[in-house]
């Protein structure tokens, strides 16, 4: 059996099980806990610094830049990565 489909099959045989519980650890995700996930107790920031203990661009790449309308400006820039 090759080594791509051994990963393969233990993804399937896990389900989606790890992202469920990252997620949670992350601090839930609205679309799948809906009425359960509360605003307030959401933290953008820990839940970014929770990300990149994963790796630098986990999910999100984030990044310094200068401001294309003002070249004196930096900012932080945010995007999602495609996969």
């Amino acid at each position: 059996m090759c080594c791509v489909c051994v990963w393969q099959a233990l993804i399937d045989s896990r389900g989606h099980d790890p992202l469920t519980i990252l997620l949670s650890q992350l601090g839930g995700w609205p679309v799948l806990m809906g009425d359960e996930w509360a605003e307030s107790t959401f933290d953008l920031e820990t839940t970014v610094a929770r990300l990149r203990l994963y790796g630098s661009r986990a999910l999100v790449n984030m990044w310094v830049g200068v401001d294309d309308r003002h070249s004196d400006v930096h900012v932080i820039a945010v995007s999602l990565l495609n996969f």
